[in-house]
């Protein structure tokens, strides 16, 4: 969201649940990425606080807080259309995991 908005310093009003499954791992984030996005248009809300409950390789449950979007309090920065499976990496072996995504903006 802080591509989306600059927030800092706003205090959460509205709060989410979201519970999601994938195929795999990285169909699960391209989904949660894509529900997060569609979620802050539909309520008109910033996301900026997320508290993660369950995270499996194929499910997640997590509750989305943030502010209510409103142009004198934030900075709009871009707008971002979609999360994209095009070009995906997500490697989670190893000690440390990669992650690149490409967004439509």
């Amino acid at each position: 969201m802080s591509l989306i908005v600059d927030a800092r310093g706003a205090v959460a009003e509205v709060e989410e649940e979201v519970r999601l499954s994938g195929d795999d791992p990285a169909d699960l984030l391209v989904h949660w990425l894509s529900t997060v996005l569609l979620r802050s248009e539909l309520a008109r809300t910033v996301w900026t606080q997320v508290e993660v409950r369950v995270l499996t390789p194929t499910a997640l449950e997590a509750t989305l807080r943030g502010p209510r979007w409103n142009p004198a309090r934030q900075t709009f920065l871009r707008e971002i259309k979609a999360v994209s499976h095009h070009e995906l990496l997500l490697a989670l072996e190893g000690p440390v995991c990669r992650c690149r995504l490409v967004l439509d903006i």
